[in-house]
């Protein structure tokens, strides 16, 4: 998990640093900077790389080198499989800013169910998290994601029933997101929440949103 947590770490600070960048030079060599083909512009990863050292250190630039090597491979990997989204969403690291933030919620789903899937005894490095969390997030994330929403809303509803049948399924309760952009109640201003928030309590979709272990939630089909 270690390295999990490590590569969502650098995607974090990735999507987090154009706010945060105060040269105007590094700016526009990182955010124009292109990921397609798997192929990155070497003296520009080397200036980009060189001005995050210098302003944020040696293990901040590395962190930061080694997602942006990766990002390039699998853009030109999904191109090569036809999965346009990602194609599209990694072509830049503007692009890809945006891209991992729509993903962001599923890549942190899928730590609450790598422990039980994934079995073995090969610890994972640094550069082949990404490589099986970013394919899964992409073609499975919206399922495992909204799986995982429904597991919360059970918790809070003794009378909570998912339906389903051959089209998909659908929960008697559901929750109100306080940002739904990108399904994270944690991107929207702290200025809008707070009474958003209190709007929201006392209602039936008010609640706490965890991941604990569940009771046995009803499963019917129609």
């Amino acid at each position: 998990m270690d390295a999990s947590l490590q590569t969502l770490r650098a995607i974090e600070e990735l999507i987090n640093l154009p706010g945060e960048m105060e040269d105007d030079l590094l700016e526009q060599a990182l955010l124009t900077l292109s990921l397609h083909g798997g192929m990155i512009e070497p003296r520009r990863l080397k200036f980009v790389l060189h001005r995050l050292r210098c302003l944020y250190g040696s293990n901040f630039a590395k962190r930061q080198a080694q997602p942006l090597l990766k990002l390039s491979e699998m853009q030109h990997s999904f191109a090569m499989h036809g999965i346009l989204p990602a194609t599209i969403g990694l072509s830049t690291v503007t692009q890809a800013i945006g891209y991992l933030q729509s993903r962001r919620r599923h890549l942190v789903s899928l730590l609450y169910v790598m422990p039980k899937a994934f079995k073995g005894t090969i610890p994972m490095s640094g550069l082949d998290a990404l490589t099986w969390m970013l394919p899964l997030a992409e073609m499975s994330g919206t399922t495992i994601t909204g799986l995982l929403q429904q597991l919360a809303v059970c918790e809070l509803h003794g009378d909570f029933t998912l339906y389903l049948d051959a089209y998909g399924l659908k929960a008697s309760h559901s929750y109100t997101t306080l940002d739904g952009m990108f399904l994270e109640a944690e991107r929207g201003y702290p200025s809008s929440i707070a009474p958003r928030r209190r709007n929201l309590r006392g209602s039936n979709h008010y609640g706490r949103i965890g991941f604990s272990a569940p009771r046995s939630c009803a499963t019917t089909s129609p």
